[in-house]
């Protein structure tokens, strides 16, 4: 799949399109959380780009479902009905709702889903919702570079799928996108 046709070049310097096509090229549903239905989170603005472009999962069956959710309406609730009919899922989100959705993480662990997480950008990473949910049974990578954001959200794509248990990609997001533009992956790895 090529990237979007404002991002046609070989490399791409955004944490949030790196990981929303990682997310939508290894899925068969992708939850979109965002503020509201009528505002943009991070990620939705590529994940929508990239929908356009109808290409098929490289994992999935068939062309990624992008489903946006509002982050106040108990966004991984949204998560259950996809995953029970064995839909590969992710989540893209900001780290404000994992808190609040604590009851539905206990049980998302133990399907393969994967929760891509940008951190709130405030100078300084915030890591008091990461660390809160660290009992929740889910695997957690963390991600410091573009590389990493990148060669992680593959990672988390294929030790959800092998392990069957979720995983929590996160990343700060103001820190990542300081670093110079970096080749998108290779498919026919």
């Amino acid at each position: 799949m090529d990237p979007p046709s404002s991002y046609k070049s070989n490399t791409c310097a955004d944490a949030f399109a790196i990981v929303a096509r990682i997310a939508y090229l290894s899925s068969d549903v992708v939850v979109s959380v965002q503020p509201s239905l009528a505002i943009d989170s991070e990620f939705s603005k590529f994940l929508r780009a990239y929908s356009s472009s109808r290409s098929p999962s490289v994992v999935g069956k068939g062309t990624p479902e992008i489903l946006p959710v509002r982050h106040n309406a108990d966004p991984l609730l949204s998560v259950f009905q996809p995953i029970r009919s064995g839909k590969i899922v992710s989540v893209t989100t900001s780290s404000s709702i994992l808190v609040k959705s604590v009851p539905h993480l206990y049980k998302l662990s133990q399907y393969p889903v994967v929760i891509h997480v940008a951190l709130h950008s405030a100078g300084y990473p915030d890591y008091s919702d990461i660390t809160s949910i660290r009992q929740s049974g889910f695997t957690f990578l963390q991600s410091e570079t573009l590389q990493e954001s990148q060669d992680l959200a593959l990672a988390a794509h294929a030790l959800a799928i092998r392990s069957g248990k979720g995983v929590i990609h996160f990343f700060d997001s103001s820190n990542i996108n300081r670093y110079n533009p970096i080749f998108y992956e290779n498919r026919d790895l």
